[in-house]
């Protein structure tokens, strides 16, 4: 629950920041963040640790590095894709294919 509250605050706060900098960038850094995120978690677990402020933070944590992904892949993909290629029908023709 704590990851998702900070997720979604703070995925609009990185959403406008994403637009503003480089795409690269704050991908490179909420993916570096999150991957140290879940090395903390996988550590508590190793170290058989039972700390409910140690867990809440970490997985607050992870809820903001994951709020640096959503809005730059969406940027990507708009970049990536400009409008007049597609269609209506684009979206549908992907899912077929998976």
């Amino acid at each position: 629950m704590s990851q998702m509250v900070f997720y979604g605050t703070f995925l609009y706060i990185l959403g406008v920041l994403g637009d503003r900098y480089s795409q690269k960038k704050i991908l490179s850094i909420g993916l570096f963040t999150m991957a140290i995120w879940y090395l903390m978690l996988a550590l508590m677990g190793f170290y058989d640790a039972t700390s409910h402020i140690y867990y809440y933070l970490v997985l607050i944590l992870t809820g903001v590095s994951n709020a640096f992904l959503l809005p730059t892949f969406i940027t990507i993909n708009a970049n990536w894709f400009p409008i007049a290629d597609s269609d209506p029908w684009t979206f549908s023709k992907q899912m077929a294919v998976l």
